[in-house]
């Protein structure tokens, strides 16, 4: 299924944006996000970034619900599982309407630029 996703440093900077604008109050908006893609692209970027070459695996419904009853953050998934039963994708178009200068930054960017900080923070 597809997804969209939004890089935190583009949230921050939407939310700045809003916060500035007084013509944005007491709206409704969604952040921008990228093009939504499946998670199988997600790998691919992923093993890209990383360079490696790890498969994409499911755990099947059964052993999820029974791990779930052993573990509990593993149960909780199962409240959020609908966006991944079907697509799943924000618009955000009034939000680039309002503003069509902001760059939503691509996900080969933001995967990378997520690593790294995951790299810095434990190799600390």
């Amino acid at each position: 299924m597809s997804h969209s996703y939004a890089f935190v440093g583009d949230n921050a900077k939407a939310l700045v944006a809003l916060a500035s604008d007084s013509t944005t109050y007491g709206k409704v908006w969604h952040l921008p996000v990228g093009r939504p893609i499946s998670p199988t692209e997600i790998n691919e970027l992923m093993n890209a970034s990383l360079g490696t070459n790890f498969d994409l695996k499911f755990v099947p419904t059964f052993v999820r619900k029974l791990l779930g009853l052993f573990i509990k953050p593993i149960a909780e998934v199962e409240e959020m599982l609908y966006q991944f039963e079907t697509d799943y994708v924000m618009d955000s178009r009034k939000f680039m309407t309002h503003f069509p200068n902001f760059e939503v930054t691509p996900y080969e960017v933001g995967i990378s630029k997520m690593i790294q900080s995951f790299k810095d923070e434990y190799q600390n």
